[in-house]
C-alpha cells in the first residue's frame, strides 16, 4: 500500500512488475494490482487529466483471484 500511496502518476504503478498493474477486461476505468501472491486489489480510477496518467484511485475490492 505504501508503494501505491507514493505513486505520482500511473507510470509509477506500471513500472513495478510485482504489482502486475493492468486494466480489467471489459472495463474503462477498473484496474487490478497484485498485493500478494494470493490477493489483488481492484480499483477504479477517476481520471483528472486527458492523458489518463493522474487520477483519484478508489478501492473497490480485495479479491482472491490468484489461487
Amino acid at each position: 500500500m505504501t508503494v501505491i500511496d507514493a505513486a505520482r502518476d500511473i507510470h509509477d504503478l506500471q513500472q513495478r512488475p510485482s504489482l502486475n498493474f493492468e486494466e480489467m477486461k471489459g472495463t474503462k476505468n477498473r484496474f487490478s494490482l497484485r498485493i500478494s501472491r494470493k490477493y489483488r486489489l481492484e480499483v477504479e480510477i477517476d481520471w483528472e487529466n486527458e492523458e489518463k496518467t493522474i487520477g483519484i484511485l478508489g478501492i473497490d475490492e480485495i479479491s482472491t483471484h490468484y489461487q
